[in-house]
């Protein structure tokens, strides 16, 4: 596999709205990093290893304020 790149919070673009009810960097880092662990999960289970495997569409549950936000 090729080289994986780090990222931070600073990668991220979220409009005024979104940073007003309190989506912050750090909120969408944790739901980038949660669908990464949703892939790699459904890749160990499956033999379709291809890069179409990353474009099944996936839902994440971030925890946000007092209790999850589905992403």
């Amino acid at each position: 596999m090729g080289q994986e790149t780090r990222i931070s919070p600073t990668d991220f673009f979220w409009n005024a709205a979104a940073q007003e009810a309190g989506f912050s960097d750090q909120f969408w880092l944790d739901a980038y990093n949660r669908y990464r662990d949703a892939v790699r999960r459904d890749l160990s289970q499956s033999s379709d290893v291809s890069f179409d495997a990353w474009e099944v569409e996936r839902t994440v549950r971030v925890p946000f304020e007092s209790g999850h936000f589905d992403v």
